[in-house]
């Protein structure tokens, strides 16, 4: 019994690493191309508070023109960050085909966002 744990143990210990779950070695695969995890963090948390605000508005103007008015907010958004909408595309469209890095991406922004609202809470 005891010669079957300890085989265990070692077995399950060099097993390779699973392509399933994510690990920081990971982050080093994202190509200098692409719009790295921090920035396209911070990006992502704006563009969904555009969508938002957009969303949560009551102002008739805005909602029927909820298309062009979500368009100049990412124009902005994107302004502001100096990155321009193909560059923009490319770089989600890379996270996109790498669901764990996206995965860790969507935690990062979630949490920005979460301690957006704190604060904002805070100065209720």
């Amino acid at each position: 019994m005891c010669f079957f744990l300890l085989f265990s143990l070692a077995f399950s210990a060099c097993r390779p690493k699973s392509d399933l779950v994510f690990s920081e070695d990971m982050m080093q695969t994202i190509p200098d191309t692409v719009i790295g995890f921090d920035q396209m963090s911070a990006i992502l948390a704006e563009v969904h508070l555009a969508e938002a605000l957009v969303q949560e508005t009551k102002v008739d103007s805005v909602r029927a023109h909820r298309d062009e008015t979500l368009a100049g907010y990412y124009g902005f958004v994107l302004d502001k960050a100096g990155v321009d909408q193909d560059a923009f595309m490319r770089s989600y469209n890379w996270y996109v085909d790498h669901p764990l890095i996206m995965n860790r991406l969507y935690q990062d922004v979630t949490q920005r966002l979460s301690i957006l609202e704190s604060k904002y809470k805070a100065n209720e």
